[in-house]
């Protein structure tokens, strides 16, 4: 393989330019291509980032949209199969100035020879920019999985609210085990009570139905339960 390969490295640094671009230019086999690499050296997001290319037989033009401070991006473009000089031109706005910067790479400096270690940073800035794509489409994945469970959650809460307050109201906290019981089944037939609520029912259950609990104990767990339900029409955290 290395012996079908050339490469052809012109790299260009201008100190003042808010960009960084660097051209290498690879020969596999008959074809060519142009790997650019640019690199934002500014403390502001720069927009609007284009590569085109001129002098192949069709102009292209790669959109890399926007370069966060210190972010770098790659793009590979196949050139063809002639050896002919390009012209790279990277174009875009710093706050919302237009500005470019122009690269050349002329069919004379196509030197015989191949060099991995050449290769070595456009390989890394594409790995580098792959690597970036899948971890912002699992971020892009991820937030819109918990988007999705919230706004279920809400949704869940919200059509349990009347029955949650009709429970409430008709309940009124009352320390008899057998008002909770009714009010409770009544409750039970329109909403799915998260777990730790059924939970909270039952301990409040067995309270009020111990015998041995004296009335402060029961009025307590009985006003600590009405809480419990009252939270679930505001807090959609439970609602799983």
């Amino acid at each position: 393989m290395a012996s079908l390969l050339i490469c052809c490295l012109l790299h260009v640094f201008v100190q003042d330019a808010p960009i960084s671009v660097t051209v290498d230019r690879v020969f596999l086999g008959k074809s060519s291509f142009v790997v650019v690499n640019v690199g934002n050296r500014s403390t502001v997001p720069l927009t609007e980032v284009n590569i085109n290319l001129y002098g192949v037989p069709k102009a292209a033009t790669v959109n890399l949209a926007d370069l966060m401070p210190s972010q770098q991006k790659a793009a590979m473009v196949p050139v063809g199969t002639t050896n002919t000089s390009v012209v790279v031109v990277v174009s875009f706005k710093l706050n919302a100035t237009k500005m470019s910067v122009a690269r050349v790479i002329a069919a004379s400096e196509v030197r015989p020879g191949f060099s991995w270690s050449a290769l070595v940073p456009t390989i890394m800035t594409l790995i580098g920019a792959l690597a970036g794509v899948g971890m912002g489409h699992a971020l892009s994945t991820k937030r819109e999985r918990v988007n999705q469970e919230r706004a279920a959650r809400s949704a869940r809460m919200a059509a349990s609210t009347t029955a949650l307050n009709a429970f409430i109201t008709n309940w009124n906290a009352s320390v008899l085990a057998n008002v909770l019981e009714t009010q409770y089944a009544v409750l039970a037939k329109t909403v799915l009570l998260p777990p730790s609520a059924v939970l909270a029912y039952r301990r409040t259950l067995d309270v009020l139905r111990d015998a041995g609990a004296d009335s402060i104990s029961k009025q307590a767990a009985a006003s600590a339960f009405a809480e419990r339900i009252r939270g679930l029409t505001t807090n959609d955290s439970e609602w799983t």
